[in-house]
């Protein structure tokens, strides 16, 4: 018999890809809880419409259906995100929902954290070593959902695993994002306007990192583990990549916004991800020219 497992965010940026490499797998009994529709050729996915803000109704499902193994993805990304209100309405969800699945037989357990648990002055961020230092609220309740998530999972001998992603980029990403935006509007021939791009940041393809969520829960080791690049870029380096593999004629308007946060440097070390197996496979420039001939097939190119 399959091993039941429950995902949840698995229509989003993240989520889509993992849920895919999961199903390559056909090892597991797989439930989403989703209010988007299923793509296609999907019949063996069992989808839940239930709000996860709800507890009465994570409760009521997960005591019915019993699942073994969550990965958990789920959380707010819309306007302000980083500092909205939201994010403890999703800190709670979240605590509901992990209890639940302990107390109706769970056995393994990856939830997806974020860079912005860890303190940007201290260099290359490294999982056991690090200071944490989250400047946002996001990064906060991400750093008390890990805290209390590991002390339980010790305490109910529970496989547990926390991904902590760093920036990403890949088909599918909002526009309002510094990689699809500058796409976007070169290919429209629109005028790019970006902050003085001189922040050196780590970037990885969403195909890698999903392979990276997949190999850490296949995996029996537990902890915490970064999922980042190889190197760190320059942003500027990226838009001028970008600018030169789609033949962009007008100049980047540098400085015309300011910049999303104040550090120069964020960068990680996956050398714990490294020791699972998992390699990066897609560099920067081949990633970027398949991310653009996504775009080049979307509507939103097209007016």
């Amino acid at each position: 018999m399959k091993d039941k497992l429950l995902i949840t965010g698995a229509s989003g940026f993240v989520g889509t890809p993992v849920l895919n490499k999961l199903l390559s797998l056909n090892k597991y009994d797989i439930h989403i809880i989703t209010h988007k529709n299923l793509p296609e050729n999907t019949s063996n996915i069992k989808q839940h419409s239930i709000n996860l803000l709800n507890e009465l109704e994570v409760t009521k499902l997960l005591e019915k259906e019993k699942f073994t193994h969550l990965i958990h993805m789920a959380w707010y990304l819309g306007r302000k995100c980083q500092n909205s209100e939201q994010n403890i309405h999703w800190l709670k969800a979240s605590l509901n929902l992990v209890e639940q699945f302990f107390n109706n037989g769970g056995k393994k357990l990856l939830v997806t954290g974020s860079v912005s648990e860890y303190d940007f002055n201290s260099g290359i961020c490294k999982e056991d070593s690090t200071p944490l230092n989250p400047l946002s609220l996001y990064g906060q309740t991400k750093v008390s959902l890990c805290q209390v998530i590991n002390k339980l999972a010790q305490i109910r001998d529970i496989d547990f695993k926390w991904v902590r992603l760093f920036n990403l980029y890949g088909k599918n990403e909002k526009t309002s994002r510094i990689i699809p935006y500058a796409i976007t509007q070169m290919l429209k021939d629109e005028a790019v306007n970006v902050s003085d791009c001189t922040q050196v940041l780590n970037f990885l393809n969403i195909e890698d990192a999903s392979e990276g969520i997949i190999k850490i829960f296949e995996s029996e080791k537990n902890g915490i583990f970064n999922i980042c690049a190889d190197e760190p870029i320059e942003l500027k380096k990226i838009i001028e990549l970008i600018k030169s593999l789609i033949g962009y004629s007008k100049n980047i308007n540098y400085g015309a916004i300011p910049a999303s946060f104040d550090s120069q440097f964020v960068s990680g070390d996956n050398t714990k991800l490294k020791e699972l197996g998992w390699k990066q496979k897609i560099q920067l420039q081949e990633g970027l020219s398949e991310v653009i001939n996504w775009w080049k097939e979307q509507e939103i190119i097209d007016g």
